[in-house]
């Protein structure tokens, strides 16, 4: 009778035991980064804060396109925007509430004004939203909420760099590019969270980003402990020599 020799289904127990405990306290640790432990926040969800505020605070473009802005105060424009039908009655709403000129055209607005006070119209709203002051641009368009004027001041300055840049007005079409991309984007993707910069943060921010990369490390190295006190490894072939 052929007796079949069993093996060992933990061919090297050391091993095996090193990755099935670093397996355990990755595991524990799962629980405060997934239960709302933080102010009733995940620990997930807490850091998803940090980094958008973080991601804000680096965004915050506010004082450089003001400058931008008093650069063109004095260039006159006199032109007509064309805007989607969905935007004319939005837009003249906010540009009549914001003190800009303009003449209503079938197609959009007729405007001849100065360059520099529609773009500082603009980033008042703009700084007030980015600042978490909505209360401050609600009262200045009858109670419209602070991210639909925001909102409509893209599409404004979206459709004037348009019109601008048809006519041959390029560095006046850069001016109103910047701030549309820098001040009211901003504003509006990033509404209701804090500002917030690396340096009020950095002991936390350096400690996470640590922490992540220990942590993936430290699930890997478990689970290849784990495979080799099974006896799984990863073998070249031997090559056949003819």
């Amino acid at each position: 009778m052929d007796i079949t020799e069993q093996r060992p289904i933990i061919m090297n127990p050391r091993q095996f035991w090193r990755g099935a405990v670093g397996l355990a306290f990755f595991t524990l640790l799962l629980i405060p980064l997934f239960a709302p432990v933080f102010d009733g926040r995940s620990g997930m969800e807490a850091a998803d804060d940090l980094f958008n505020e973080l991601s804000k605070g680096s965004a915050d473009y506010i004082d450089e396109t003001q400058a931008i802005a008093e650069q063109f105060r004095g260039t006159i424009i006199a032109t007509t925007v064309r805007l989607d039908e969905a935007d004319r009655a939005p837009v003249r709403h906010v540009l009549e509430h914001a003190g800009i000129p303009f003449e209503p055209q079938p197609l959009g607005v007729a405007i001849e004004a100065d360059l520099g006070q529609i773009l500082e119209a603009a980033l008042v709203d703009a700084r007030d939203l980015f600042y978490l002051r909505d209360d401050e641009v609600e009262a200045r368009h009858d109670g419209k909420p602070a991210r639909n004027v925001l909102y409509r001041w893209h599409r404004f300055l979206l459709r004037l760099d348009d019109a601008l840049t048809a006519e041959g007005r390029h560095s006046d079409a850069r001016g109103v590019a910047r701030v549309n991309n820098r001040a009211v984007e901003p504003s509006y993707n990033f509404a209701g969270i804090e500002p917030i910069h690396l340096t009020d943060r950095l002991g936390i921010t350096v400690f996470l980003l640590v922490f992540y990369v220990v942590y993936t490390v430290w699930y890997g190295v478990s689970i290849l402990f784990v495979f080799e006190g099974l006896g799984i490894t990863a073998t070249k072939g031997l090559k056949q020599e003819k």
